[in-house]
């Protein structure tokens, strides 16, 4: 008996490894439901993802990222 895992696109099953079998071999199968433990990205790989696009170190100018200058003249009424 072998046991092999696999992964289903809604049409086929693709075995995560291929199996020892000569060619066109019949086979029966058992499905047995397995839950993936995939840890969610971490945020520093989500946030090196984004494409950002500004200077490489924005805490060198994060006043004038954060707060652009105003104009300060009064419009004459």
């Amino acid at each position: 008996m072998l046991t092999l895992s696999a992964t289903f696109d809604g049409q086929a099953f693709y075995p995560d490894e291929l199996p020892t079998l000569p060619v066109n071999t019949r086979v029966q199968l058992t499905i047995e439901t397995v839950l993936t433990t995939t840890a969610p990205p971490s945020f520093l790989d989500l946030a090196a993802n984004l494409n950002l696009e500004g200077d490489r170190d924005w805490s060198v100018r994060y006043k004038e990222e954060l707060y652009p200058p105003t104009s300060t003249s009064a419009d004459p009424l």
